[in-house]
């Protein structure tokens, strides 16, 4: 059986995706045996529109042309026994494949979510309605994938897809935030980034999604602060702050007490920054998943998070939870990290236990499972969008 991986336009695969489609590419090439022959499909996109429009809306142009008519139509020359579209953006390639024989993983419907105003974001109505077209095209797929059952109750709510046709397969965590601390390695951060001795550091995975609610930590930053006689550091990585993040930081005068490392590449080496905090801290509005915090939880690093959308499930009871605007409350829940060692331990045991429950070879088992589904119903005949 041949399955072919449709992954997302190199130009536009996000960290995240990337990810995905790797980890997964390679525990399904693990665990297939000689059944399955994997094929990955990975194509830049055709540069039609900047040839003749300048600048940035050249740019969307060529977008807008790959994502709906070239990469549709790359697909429908495509030949195997079941097709894969790994990210619901892409939804649109459904349009050029057999819909009987094709899966869609759908990662999360945050503009959706945000749209109905269940969490407090902007997002602009051109791009509900392109959200919305896309999970129309993936309606049309044999099974829908949700990496967690806060997606699949989001993909229920805002779709007419039948909860039979959602089959739930969470994301693994990679092999190296489950490997040993190198010596060293912690000071060494520590050093490289003039963090002294004795400091309590805080960890945050930042990104620019408004959704990762980094005001809410600012001020909870500030408050502990203020209350705690602590040496603390906030210890960023990722995206800049944005403006309004940057005016929080001068308004509570943090600047002596953040320390951005920028963007860290590869796991091993992101698995240090992990190891190098005392505590994660991720307030995130609105996860479908949440990776940030069982890397933290398979590093040994203790977790506070909200308690929103798909992020008790993934922790349970190995993290403090707190509701996303509560900044007290979560500046509470990191104190009693910071100070408590009793506590300390005993979320360190559970995060690690609960990370192994988490592999990509169950994702990849799991997944296999959905393509042995879709070819039995076709070799039946039968057709469970009817």
């Amino acid at each position: 059986m041949k399955a072919v991986l449709f992954n997302d336009f190199l130009e536009d695969a996000s960290f995240s995706m990337q990810r995905y489609a790797r980890e997964l590419a390679t525990a399904l090439h693990r665990v297939c045996g000689e059944r399955w022959q994997l094929q990955e499909f990975l194509k830049p996109r055709a540069r039609i529109g900047s040839r003749f429009i300048t600048g940035s809306q050249g740019e969307r142009v060529d977008s807008a042309l790959g994502r709906y008519f070239q990469y549709p139509l790359q697909a429908s020359r495509v030949s195997g026994d079941l097709f894969h579209v790994l990210d619901h953006g892409y939804a649109q390639v459904v349009l050029g494949l057999n819909r009987r024989k094709t899966v869609v993983t759908c990662h999360d419907l945050i503009p959706l979510v945000a749209g109905a105003g269940l969490i407090p974001l902007d997002i602009p109505p051109s791009v509900v309605k392109t959200v919305k077209f896309r999970l129309s095209c993936m309606a049309r797929a044999a099974y829908v994938i949700a990496i967690s059952e806060s997606t699949k109750r989001d993909i229920i709510k805002f779709t007419k897809i039948p909860p039979e046709r959602i089959i739930l397969v969470p994301y693994g965590v990679s092999a190296a935030f489950m490997q040993k601390e190198e010596p060293g390695s912690v000071r060494a951060i520590h050093h490289n980034f003039g963090i002294p001795a004795g400091t309590k550091v805080i960890l945050q995975i930042g990104t620019s999604g408004r959704y990762k609610n980094t005001p809410a930590l600012l001020k909870a930053l500030h408050v502990l602060r203020t209350s705690v006689p602590l040496k603390i550091k906030l210890l960023r990585i990722g995206a800049p702050f944005a403006a309004e993040e940057q005016n929080l930081i001068n308004e509570f005068g943090l600047d002596d007490h953040i320390v951005h490392a920028g963007r860290v590449d590869g796991d091993e080496r992101l698995a240090g920054f992990y190891r190098a905090a005392d505590l994660l801290a991720f307030p995130s509005m609105w996860e479908g998943f949440g990776w940030p915090p069982l890397e933290a939880m398979a590093c040994g690093t203790p977790v506070v998070a909200s308690n929103a959308a798909s992020l008790p499930e993934v922790i349970g009871d190995a993290g403090l939870l707190v509701e996303p605007q509560d900044s007290e409350g979560l500046a509470r829940a990191m104190q009693r990290l910071l100070t408590n060692d009793e506590l300390r331990r005993s979320l360190i045991e559970k995060g690690l236990q609960r990370a192994r429950c988490f592999t990509w070879e169950r994702t990849a088992l799991d997944t296999l499972a959905v393509y042995e589904r879709v070819i039995r119903e076709q070799e039946d005949n039968h057709d469970p969008t009817d």
